[in-house]
């Protein structure tokens, strides 16, 4: 159980659009159509300069362009105002767990299978990829769970021997999404329907959403913390392939593997250069070392103060 403490209100998910929201938005679309309405302007006047049309004459060559950049200039500003989406955070979470790097995947999996255990109504769709921003044998899972305009990320990846955990909501909506809801409040503003305490209780849901994903998050640390193991294909249902983004040349060859990438942090690298050569057995005084063995018509080589051609020295 958790949240028994009482907190203040949190205004965050307040849904309602404000004026300013709406005017970034109808100067974004504007500023888009005059930028086409520009090109082509530029284009007309270019054309109309080069024809040089007679002063009796009442065609314009230009004309043309003018009328289709206002066309385009038109439909691109609705385009623009009604499709742009527009991202807003809400929350966040994270937590960095020492000497747990190796706990990656049962965590990961452990937030899985707790989101589908409760029954939360949420969608949960499973990535994982290996990038260029982390150790290049190192995999970041991620979870991206949504509800209607609500996204939340939640992230597990080992960083160095560490081990990262967190999760981020978003609130994705369009331009027409922004602006039925501010006509919408507007309207219900003058007929007194509309107040601070129906914009919270319209978001009980997606509140709900939050502390169900946090829960979870908090339960795959716990399973890091403790050790326990959680299989990744069983949860899943099926082994989640990895995406592998990185852009780049192939790893270079001759080096071992990077640090903690499979193994203890305090046990030896596995890459072991070249070492000096091994020492040659202790011999005590008196000792001489037994001579090679050499097969049938195979002679000896003649040792220090010996002539190759005689016998021993003479004593």
């Amino acid at each position: 159980m958790q949240g028994l403490r009482y907190g203040g209100i949190e205004l965050g998910f307040d849904e309602s659009v404000s004026t300013w929201t709406i005017v970034r938005l109808w100067l974004g679309a504007a500023v888009s159509a005059f930028l086409v309405w520009a090109v082509f302007a530029f284009l007309g006047v270019l054309v109309t300069l080069g024809s040089e049309p007679s002063i009796f004459s009442g065609n314009n060559p230009g004309g043309g362009l003018f009328t289709i950049g206002s066309l385009l200039s038109f439909a691109v500003f609705w385009l623009v105002l009604l499709a742009s989406r527009v991202d807003e955070p809400i929350a966040e979470w994270k937590t960095l767990l020492e000497e747990r790097y190796q706990a990656a995947d049962s965590a990961y999996a452990a937030i899985y299978g707790t989101l589908r255990r409760r029954g939360f109504p949420l969608n949960a769709h499973a990535v994982r990829v290996r990038s260029d921003f982390l150790a290049p044998e190192m995999v970041n899972n991620r979870l991206l769970i949504s509800d209607r305009s609500y996204r939340v990320y939640v992230t597990v990846f080992p960083y160095g021997s560490s081990l990262y955990l967190g999760w981020t909501m978003w609130r994705s909506r369009r331009g027409a999404t922004l602006i039925g809801h501010y006509l919408k409040d507007l309207v219900g503003g003058m007929l007194g329907r509309t107040g601070s305490i129906n914009q919270m209780l319209r978001t009980e849901r997606i509140r709900a959403m939050r502390e169900a994903v946090h829960a979870a998050v908090r339960e795959g640390a716990e399973v890091a913390t403790q050790g326990v193991t959680v299989p990744l294909a069983a949860t899943f249902g099926q082994d989640v392939p990895v995406q592998d983004l990185r852009v780049g040349a192939p790893p270079a060859q001759n080096y071992g593997p990077p640090p903690f990438a499979g193994q203890d942090p305090a046990s030896p690298s596995p890459f072991q250069g070249p070492g000096p050569a091994p020492a040659p057995p202790f011999q005590g005084p008196g000792q001489a070392s037994a001579p090679p063995f050499q097969g049938p018509g195979q002679a000896s080589a003649p040792g220090a103060g010996q002539n190759p051609a005689s016998g021993p020295p003479a004593t």
